[in-house]
């Protein structure tokens, strides 16, 4: 048996009544964080790129439109200029907020 078996000691140890609390009690304070936080947006962010690439092609603009999935910060030197960006979430929360506007 392995250190991560369980009925092993060290696994109880580690994955005790107090570990699940205490990681259900920041579930509670933060949602889901880490991998699972990163799982959630991936796939949310995919959702939301099908529908609107759906629409993009209903509206006959499908050839016109580029998809980006990220954060803007991280993108924004692979994003081409434009007259126009609208941004559909609170700014004044991110964290570096004046790298967002900039």
């Amino acid at each position: 048996m392995d250190c991560c078996s369980p009925g092993d000691s060290s696994f109880d140890r580690q994955f005790d009544a107090r570990h699940a609390a205490d990681h259900l009690r920041a579930y509670r304070e933060k949602g889901p964080v880490g991998t699972t936080r990163a799982l959630i947006d991936a796939l949310a962010a995919g959702a939301y790129m099908a529908v609107a690439r759906e629409e993009a092609e209903r509206q006959g603009h499908a050839d016109r439109v580029h998809y980006l999935a990220g954060d803007f910060v991280d993108l924004a030197d692979a994003v081409d200029p434009a007259d126009l960006v609208a941004l559909d979430r609170v700014i004044c929360c991110y964290e570096d907020m004046a790298a967002l506007v900039g």
